[in-house]
């Protein structure tokens, strides 16, 4: 219709049509870039690529596009009709001119973003579920590189930008899903949180660098160390934990956890495999530990002594050094079978590569046969 009715239009109709299409053009150009060069290695070339991807996705929102189409329509077509120019325009203010202008403000922080050498340039996935106490499930995109103990930043849209130690892969549906646990007393620098905050809502990006005050928060100075993070069925005398790394775990370890501020000890006595539905219909197949209570190690008193809770849901389970606990008198007391042995086994063996010297009464030859490779 519009090309049967060119010849009608006057020069201000035509000039006006052309501008809308051209506009048009340079946003499908824009998005053709962004996708053709998005896979480059090279640096200028992929900046370009993301500042056309961020251009493309704030001019083509279907805002920007309705308001080009809106004012050449009522320009060409309305103009001489006041009733329907004032019913199209009314409509037209209220989806469009009163859109909050913070959307133009962060268009321009994510183009100066882009060119900037030390800024973020975009995320690396998205939040899937918020899960309370502590855990975030993140779904990584394709091309991101978050690996076990990274540190990522959260876009928050109804808190503050959150901090998260990446812990696991679970599963996946359209991209990898990644746990993360969130760092309560961690904040990112004005600096940096300002530009977590210019993406996308719920973005996740990954942080290279960190400064001091985040690197002495416990959980990242203890990121090595987790191998586990609290789960159900915990009570005052059980510690039940779902392992995330089970680098040096195996029955009579310790490990130990939070409990009200305080460093509680507990020994490994079990463990069994599970499985749990993650996303949909993806499953996720772990290994739940059990660990019984030992207690808080007093270092002036040379003892452990008795903590009467239990740890929240989610806390960070970490493996204990034990060459600190052992003294010049120590005894391990217990009922049958709840790993006596394996403890003092577990020490000795600590003692040993220490370069502690030991010296054992083994009426069993356990330990000679336990400790064989060590010796």
């Amino acid at each position: 219709m519009l090309g049967s009715t060119w010849d009608k239009w006057d020069s201000g109709i035509r000039v006006a049509f052309v501008i809308a299409l051209t506009f048009c053009v340079i946003v499908g150009v824009l998005g053709a870039v962004a996708i053709l060069a998005k896979d480059t290695k090279r640096p200028w070339p992929q900046r370009i690529s993301n500042a056309a991807r961020v251009l493309a996705e704030a001019l083509g929102a279907p805002r920007i596009i309705f308001t080009v189409v809106i004012v050449f329509a009522l320009y060409a077509f309305h103009s001489q009709k006041p009733v329907e120019l004032a019913a199209i325009a009314s409509a037209w203010i209220l989806t469009a001119i009163l859109s909050p202008l913070e959307s133009f403000v962060r268009i321009g922080r994510r183009l100066e973003r882009i060119f900037r050498p030390d800024a973020i340039i975009d995320s690396d996935g998205e939040v899937v579920a918020y899960q309370t106490p502590g855990l975030i499930l993140v779904r990584q995109l394709a091309s991101a590189k978050i690996a076990t103990g990274d540190l990522i930043a959260i876009h928050d849209p109804i808190g503050k930008t959150r901090l998260a130690l990446a812990l696991d892969y679970v599963g996946r549906d359209d991209g990898l899903l990644l746990r993360a646990i969130e760092i309560a007393d961690g904040e990112l620098p004005t600096p940096l949180e300002e530009q977590v905050f210019t993406l996308n809502e719920n973005a996740v990006v990954r942080i290279p660098l960190i400064d001091s005050t985040i690197a002495n928060t416990e959980l990242v100075k203890a990121k090595e160390s987790i191998v586990g993070i609290v789960a159900t069925d915990t009570s005052v005398e059980k510690l039940f934990f779902e392992v995330v790394k089970d680098d040096g775990l195996e029955e009579g370890r310790l490990v130990e956890v939070k409990i009200g501020g305080r460093t509680v000890a507990y020994q490994l006595v079990n463990g069994l495999t599970k499985e749990e539905v993650v996303q949909q219909k993806n499953t996720h197949g772990f290994v739940r530990a059990q660990a019984q209570k030992i207690g808080e190690w007093d270092t002036e008193a040379k003892h452990f002594k008795l903590v009467k809770w239990l740890p929240k849901p989610n806390s960070a389970v970490s493996l204990k050094s034990i060459d600190e606990l052992v003294t010049h008198n120590t005894a391990i007391l217990g009922i049958l079978s709840v790993g006596k042995s394996m403890l003092a086994i577990e020490l000795v063996e600590r003692m040993m590569v220490a370069g502690i010297k030991v010296i054992c009464l083994d009426l069993t030859n356990q330990y000679a046969d336990e400790l064989a490779e060590v010796a």
